[in-house]
């Protein structure tokens, strides 16, 4: 099976990530001030739950025809291995690095196994990081699919109890277990993934009147987010709560994307396929980019939070711009260089 590349998901994929660059730096250098933008800057969080139902439906899209057939199970791990590890592990020597000649901080190495792996639990020296287990997650459960598709049984119980774990998380309560790690493993993100499976399963019957509608559908959400969501704080918000007023958009716009490239409406403008692609790159780099240039330039100055908000917007662009200089540089060449060392068989 053959698939082609889906130029307006790529470029929903850099948009989302762009959300969350753009709520972190509301929150880092106050971006966008108090107006109306800055406040739909701080839901910019809602670009991971784009992420990950994007997962569900790309993993889908392109490894779906392999469930059954064992012997595509290492192809899969070596394709999901080469996306995540790679350059994750060469910006997480470059952060370490900083921050043991920087702060001599010898408390970054605690568990650093944990870290290398994307472990569970594992210190978040990358900042961004923290999503990265739920992914891992998921491709291992669709890897154990694709070797045997009795493992349906499994992946069906797993996620009735994160349905649950999320219900409980919306009353009031932290989750099912009381062990953070078993929370993690049956995460309500696990419904994220299940509904970018649904809008693989679902797009190819959308029509034109069916996206209109959509996109109205989600833009009147959009527009309630920000006059009655913002504000909110992400660092305290119970995975389960984002389900609905997040992860339903979220689902909707992967579905709308999909059905756009589906049925060839739009020509995606090339900058957001190019912001699409750097996206991994610039999700992973810019929390920790955005402290670095505080606690070096930011502080030492002694700068007015009027003046850090003015000089975030050439930060923000300066990021971007070295995302993808570093994709084209760095991580595709490295991608493609592994791909010929460990090639398919």
């Amino acid at each position: 099976m053959i698939t082609k590349k889906l130029n307006s998901l790529q470029a929903g994929r850099g948009i989302a990530a762009l959300m969350v660059v753009l709520y972190h730096a509301n929150i880092k250098y106050g971006f966008g001030g108090n107006h109306f933008f800055g406040h739909m800057f701080s839901l910019g969080f809602a670009g991971v739950d784009f992420f990950f139902v994007l997962s569900g439906f790309i993993i889908a899209y392109t490894s779906y025809h392999f469930i059954g057939h064992k012997e595509k199970t290492i192809s899969f791990i070596r394709k999901r291995f080469l996306r995540v590890y790679p350059i994750y592990w060469v910006y997480l020597m470059v952060v370490l690095a900083v921050c043991f000649l920087q702060y001599h901080d010898m408390h970054i190495f605690d568990n650093i196994w944990k870290t290398i792996t994307l472990f569970p639990g594992h210190p978040h020296i990358i900042k961004t990081s923290w999503t990265l287990k739920f992914e891992i997650f998921f491709y291992a459960l669709f890897a154990i699919l694709i070797f045997s598709p009795w493992s349906l049984v499994i992946i069906t119980l797993i996620a009735i109890i994160s349905i649950i774990n999320a219900v409980l998380q919306n009353t009031g309560t932290y989750g099912l277990f009381q062990n953070k790690q078993l929370n993690d493993l049956f995460s309500p993100f696990n419904i994220e993934f299940l509904f970018g499976i649904l809008a693989f399963l679902i797009y190819p019957k959308i029509n034109k009147s069916m996206i209109i509608i959509l996109l109205i559908c989600l833009l009147i959400t959009m527009i309630l987010e920000i006059l009655f969501l913002t504000g909110l704080n992400f660092e305290d918000m119970a995975y389960g709560k984002r389900i609905i007023p997040f992860g339903l958009p979220a689902f909707a716009a992967v579905l709308t994307f999909a059905a756009v490239d589906h049925l060839n409406l739009l020509k995606t403008p090339r900058i957001f396929v190019m912001l699409g692609d750097a996206s991994y790159t610039l999700y992973l780099i810019h929390l920790n980019l955005f402290i670095f240039i505080s606690d070096t330039i930011f502080i030492p100055l002694k700068l007015s939070a009027n003046w850090i908000m003015n000089l975030s917007i050439p930060v923000v662009i300066f990021t971007i711009w070295l995302s993808f200089m570093l994709y084209r540089y760095l991580e595709k060449p490295l991608l493609k260089k592994l791909g010929k060392a460990w090639p398919e068989r």
